[in-house]
Order: C-alpha cells, then sequence, then structure tokens
C-alpha cells in the first residue's frame, strides 16, 4: 500500500553479528549500532502546467518565435523537471524546421533575446528535449517558452504547430507528478508565409514651455516601435544631441 504521509523511516545495523564474512575473517564491533536515522514521509508535490498560446495565424519564412509560453508551478515544497518531448503538427517538413526549442523566461513575460535557452534539438516528431540545467519547480510560477525557428526557404501555403500531448511528455523527477489539468496543450497551426518586415514609430510631442538658459533639464519622453512585419524582430534605438554639450542618456521600459 501506499506509504503514510507523516511516518517515519531509517534503518540500522545492531551489531557485527548482524553481518556475515566468511572465516578466518571477522568484523570489528566498532562503531555498531550503525543507523541511518530517520526520514519523514511527505507527500509528493504535483506540477501544474498553464498554457498560453503565442503562435500566429500566419508566421513568415525564417522566423524565430515562441508558439507556447507554460507557466508551471507546484501545489507544495518543490519538483525538479528534466525534459520535455514535443510533437509537431502541421504540413510542413520536418527540415523545414530547424531547430526547437525550450526558453526559460527572465521574468518580462515576453520571449526575446534576454531568455535563457535551456534545450534545443530538431525534428522528427515527437522530439523529447532534455533541460540542461535541471529546472526546479516551485510553489512560485515559472515560465517557459517552445521556440521554434523556421528555414528560410520553408514552404509557403504549409502549416506549422507543435504540442505537449500528455502530462507524461513533462518529465519530473519521482516521487513528483505533473496534473492532467490543461493538457494536451496544442499551439495550433501557422500558415507560412513570405517574410515581411517593417515597423513603425510613435512619439511623444515635447512641449518645454519657458525654460530658463544655462539651467539642465530632465526631459521624460518614449517611442514607441510596432513590428508590421510577420516575423519577430528586436530593434535598436540611438539618439545623438544635435547641439554641443553632454549627449542624451537614453532609457528602454
Amino acid at each position: 500500500g501506499a506509504a503514510t504521509v507523516g511516518n517515519t523511516i531509517g534503518a540500522r545495523v545492531l551489531n557485527a553479528a548482524a553481518m556475515t564474512i566468511t572465516a578466518p575473517d571477522s568484523i570489528s564491533a566498532a562503531n555498531f549500532p550503525a543507523n541511518s536515522g530517520l526520514s519523514t514521509i511527505t507527500p509528493a508535490a504535483i506540477v501544474t502546467v498553464t498554457p498560453t498560446i503565442l503562435a500566429p495565424a500566419s508566421i513568415g519564412q525564417g522566423a524565430d518565435y515562441a508558439l507556447l509560453k507554460l507557466s508551471m508551478v507546484t501545489d507544495q515544497d518543490t519538483a525538479v523537471m528534466t525534459a520535455i518531448r514535443i510533437t509537431k503538427s502541421g504540413t510542413l517538413a520536418n527540415g523545414s524546421v530547424l531547430a526547437v526549442r525550450i526558453y526559460l523566461d527572465d521574468g518580462n513575460g515576453v520571449y526575446g533575446p534576454e531568455d535563457t535557452q535551456l534545450a534545443t534539438g530538431a525534428f522528427p516528431s515527437p522530439l523529447n528535449l532534455t533541460l540542461s540545467p535541471s529546472q526546479t519547480l516551485t510553489t512560485t510560477p515559472k515560465v517557459y517558452y517552445l521556440v521554434y525557428v523556421l528555414a528560410s526557404g520553408a514552404l509557403i501555403g504549409n502549416t506549422i504547430g507543435g504540442s505537449v500531448a500528455a502530462n507524461t511528455d513533462v518529465t519530473v523527477t519521482a516521487p513528483d507528478l505533473v496534473a492532467a489539468t490543461n493538457f494536451p496543450i496544442n499551439s495550433g497551426n501557422s500558415t507560412v508565409a513570405a517574410q515581411e518586415l517593417g515597423v513603425i514609430l510613435s512619439e511623444t510631442l515635447i512641449n518645454l514651455g519657458n525654460v530658463d538658459v544655462n539651467t539642465e533639464y530632465v526631459v521624460p519622453t518614449f517611442v514607441n516601435a510596432t513590428n508590421l512585419g510577420n516575423v519577430p524582430q528586436t530593434y535598436d534605438l540611438k539618439a545623438q544631441p544635435i547641439t554641443g554639450g553632454t549627449p542624451w542618456t537614453i532609457g528602454a521600459a
């Protein structure tokens, strides 16, 4: 039967007579009894995986993009996650998915270059991705991303998606378990399209009014960069003073 939570368990070798050795050798009575000490039986942690679907309806050739956002949390104590198995869906050929990756979110809730890659591989499907390092899950949620990198020549009109088909496809060390809640987790399929790049910038209007001469001012403003294309892009914003003096200090938010 199941071990009773709260009970304790240990082991003892009482004395030298409890051990057998062939003659004429003998066992010293020193250090007996040998006790392991007691361990308390605790309940297994249950991991709940909550998905957010990120896959767009259309994705450009050559895209490096997140399909799924997976938030993982235990009901108590900790659990160690060692691997995730990914099942491919859609009509796009295996070879047109150059990489399948798992990333740990840096805390901002958005997939980007600041996140930490934990595993990478390539189909055929299903693909078991071993995490390095293994991830300790706790009662505070951690967020992970399933990411595909498509070939620049991925066939336009084909579809591509992915799933974590069952709770058993998330591997945690025994005796901990992954709850069946929310499974299967499917991204849905995106249609491959020709790559489109574009960005639009919008800014605040600055009206300083009357200012004193020879006085330094901090002028808060912002510029929003909106991606108009069908592949994720990283943009750099640079500023340069138009008059002499100390250059602007640019802060990202």
